[in-house]
C-alpha cells in the first residue's frame, strides 16, 4: 500500500496522487487550461448589432444600455472601453445574442470562439462554431446563410472583461 501525495490515504496504485484527488473538482479547476479571449476587433465599423452595458454582469443584469455599432476601442485607460456610434463608452460589449442577425454572405463574420446557430436558405438549421469553416462554393443556392444567432462564447473561451 502506499499514501497519496495530497490527502494522505492509503492506495493500491504506484502513483500519487490516488484517483480520489485526481478526480475532484477542487483540484481539476487547477489544471484547467487558460480560457482564451475572443477577439472582438473584427467588429469594429462592422454591419453586426452589439450590445454594450456597464452594469455588473449581461446575465445577472441582462437589460443592455446600448444596441448598436462598435466604432473602435479607447485604450487610454487600464479598462479597455468599447466605443458605440463614436462617442459613448462601455465596459462590457458582445455580440448581440437575443434575436437573429441577418446575412447576406461573404466571409465568416463572427471572430473565433463564439457558437451559434446557422440558418439557410432552404430553412434549415446547423449548429456553429467558429472554429468550423464557413463556406460553400457557390454551387449550392439552398445551402447559402441567411442568417445567425450567437448562443455565446464556446468552453474554452471568454470576453476579455470576463474573469
Amino acid at each position: 500500500m502506499s499514501k497519496c501525495d495530497e490527502c494522505n490515504n492509503e492506495y493500491m496504485a504506484a502513483i500519487s496522487p490516488c484517483n480520489n484527488c485526481k478526480f475532484d473538482p477542487a483540484l481539476n479547476d487547477q489544471f484547467k487550461p487558460e480560457k482564451k479571449i475572443i477577439d472582438l476587433s473584427t467588429m469594429i465599423d462592422s454591419d453586426i448589432d452589439m450590445e454594450f452595458t456597464n452594469l455588473i454582469d449581461f446575465e445577472i443584469q441582462p437589460y443592455h444600455s446600448a444596441i448598436g455599432r462598435l466604432t473602435g476601442f479607447d485604450n487610454s485607460t487600464n479598462n479597455n472601453y468599447a466605443i458605440h456610434n463614436g462617442i459613448n463608452k462601455f465596459s462590457k460589449y458582445r455580440i448581440r445574442q437575443d434575436h437573429w442577425h441577418s446575412w447576406d454572405g461573404g466571409k465568416c463574420p463572427i471572430p473565433e470562439g463564439l457558437t451559434g446557430t446557422i440558418r439557410l436558405r432552404d430553412k434549415s438549421i446547423e449548429y456553429l462554431n467558429t472554429t468550423d469553416k464557413w463556406e460553400h462554393d457557390g454551387v449550392l443556392t439552398d445551402c447559402d446563410i441567411i442568417a445567425f444567432w450567437i448562443d455565446g462564447p464556446a468552453e474554452e473561451y471568454k470576453y476579455k472583461w470576463e474573469k
